[in-house]
């Protein structure tokens, strides 16, 4: 079982946090065309194939196929890898800045994101 948590959306795109039952985390970026849905999946390097293909069906069935039911193909492209950190421009949503630099579009903030138990809080929040 996965749980899945929408980071963006726009009329032709999703981003999703993507847990499972063990708290481990992987993101998927959707984008879809007029007959193929494609897929960028990050995963950990600790998840068997067998992970790997459970949230490709899973994604699949609970957010493609909903957003897509008629949809002719799904091409996920899989990477294998650690999150270090999520860069932005916006000071609010940073924790620290790299090096004492001020947020700006040549030194960009970095923020590490919430962990299972904060995400959990936050869904429970609305």
């Amino acid at each position: 079982m996965f749980n899945y948590e929408r980071e963006s959306r726009t009329p032709q795109s999703e981003a999703y946090l993507i847990e499972n039952e063990h708290g481990s985390r992987a993101r998927a970026d959707l984008h879809f065309t007029p007959s193929i849905v494609y897929s960028t999946l990050c995963v950990p390097t600790d998840w068997s194939e067998d992970d790997i293909r459970d949230v490709i069906a899973d994604l699949d069935d609970r957010i493609v196929r909903t957003a897509d039911p008629f949809r002719e193909d799904f091409v996920v492209t899989v990477w294998a890898g650690d999150e270090l950190a999520v860069y932005s421009d916006e000071e609010s949503l940073n924790d620290f800045a790299i090096a004492g630099a001020a947020a700006s579009p040549r030194h960009p903030t970095r923020t590490d994101r919430a962990g299972p138990d904060e995400a959990a809080d936050r869904h429970a929040r609305g």
